[in-house]
């Protein structure tokens, strides 16, 4: 471990000092499977190393590998050997010039380097450099392996610099797929994240009463989450009035008006791993036009679930999704779309219409097919979807019917 600035580390952080404090959520066999798979990754593409960046937008990787959490902002960097050599952490996520007041207990990995931020009065580009001089003292200089999303660029950026000569390789998707199918256990940490999800969903369906701020279903949503056991909320959004027809917004301390269509998605962590949940409520009387909207929703959704079985591709459900649509006169509002999710809220599978990926066993996805109308509202059931050997499962169980107030 290294570590550099005014005031490092006065808390102890060798191995012996932060494996105490670990508990990892699935046996320590089940994280180096996931380090085997990257070094598959690099063998495949003949790199010397695979180098994982992430940052507090795209950490979902990082925690997968490693069960580190970028709780204060800047990088994680995991830099994974093609050889049996442990796998290492480098990261300047650090509050307080403290590795032990940021989380760092809470990875498995032996090898650790936190370096101090600049703006805690590191010393700039001392994480690129502690990547260089590892790679280095591993002879891993001319092919390297890089993945991730948002901070991808930098990270070749700073490598290019340092390491003129080496040829850079991206094999996120590569990292991606691993993330695809879930062992037992992520399938377990994901139905109790969509459990905890429920219950933010039906605290929010009880509050949406006329005169109630969105922000204080909003604040219902959250309680509910955290007392059924989620340690943090991924998004969280309550939108009444027409402006639910853009779907996605923050809450408003805006009070629902009688009648308002109210949208609702919502997502929160357990030990990393993510759910996404959506259902749609009227706070007060609903129209004729508003309930024949949210159980036409209601209808496509259920009945596209039925029809998942392993085989059947994206692409077939969709144009299914669209013939539902077009039969119940609402073609042009209709979004075919879901997503894989694990300790990220995207993963592979990607749906859209014309997609040729088969659903296979042990894939996890949040499922959404949604009506959308400008200036009207939004009707959705979206739910957290695990493919068995034979047909999908819904993690989540919150109700999906609709009555003339709310779901309950």
């Amino acid at each position: 471990m290294t570590g550099m600035g005014h005031g490092w580390g006065r808390v102890p952080w060798e191995w012996e000092d932060r494996s105490p404090w670990l508990h990892l959520p699935y046996p320590e066999s089940e994280a180096r499977r996931r380090i085997d798979g990257v070094r598959h990754a690099a063998a495949k593409h003949e790199v010397d190393v695979v180098v994982v960046v992430g940052d507090a937008a795209d950490k979902g990787t990082i925690r997968y590998l490693s069960n580190f959490e970028v709780l204060f902002g800047g990088h994680a960097l995991i830099a994974v050997p093609q050889s049996n050599d442990e796998p290492v952490l480098i990261s300047n996520s650090v509050m307080h010039g403290e590795p032990m007041h940021s989380g760092f207990w809470m990875t498995w990995f032996r090898d650790i380097r936190a370096i101090m931020s600049p703006r805690t009065g590191g010393r700039s580009g001392g994480l690129w450099d502690e990547l260089t001089v590892l790679l280095k003292d591993w002879g891993a200089t001319e092919r390297v392996g890089i993945s991730g999303h948002g901070a991808i660029a930098e990270l070749e950026r700073r490598l290019g610099e340092r390491l003129p000569g080496c040829e850079l390789i991206d094999v996120t998707a590569e990292i991606e797929t691993l993330q695809t199918f879930k062992s037992p256990h992520e399938v377990e940490l994901l139905r109790r994240s969509a459990l905890a999800a429920d219950a933010g969903i039906r605290a929010a369906l009880d509050a949406c009463r006329p005169g109630v701020p969105e922000t204080v279903v909003a604040g219902e949503a959250a309680k509910a989450m955290y007392a059924a056991g989620a340690e943090d909320l991924i998004f969280l959004s309550v939108v009444g009035g027409p402006l639910s027809g853009f779907k996605h917004a923050l809450p408003r301390p805006h009070p629902l008006g009688n009648g308002d269509l109210v949208f609702l998605d919502m997502g929160c962590s357990v030990a990393g791993y993510l759910s996404d949940t959506s259902r749609c409520a009227v706070a007060g009387h609903a129209s004729d036009e508003q309930l024949e909207f949210l159980q036409a929703a209601e209808y496509i959704e259920d009945t596209i679930f039925k029809l998942m079985k392993p085989g059947i591709t994206i692409g077939e459900l969709a144009a299914e999704g669209q013939r539902l649509a077009d039969d119940l006169g609402y073609g042009s509002h209709f979004y075919f779309r879901g997503h894989g999710i694990g300790t990220s809220t995207h993963v592979p599978p990607a749906f859209f219409p014309g997609s040729t990926t088969g659903f296979e066993p042990g894939m996890v996805y949040a499922f959404e097919p949604m009506l959308v109308r400008k200036s009207f509202g939004t009707a959705v059931v979206e739910n957290v979807l695990h493919m068995t050997d034979r047909h999908a499962e819904a993690l989540n169980k919150v109700a999906k019917n609709w009555g003339d107030h709310c779901v309950a």
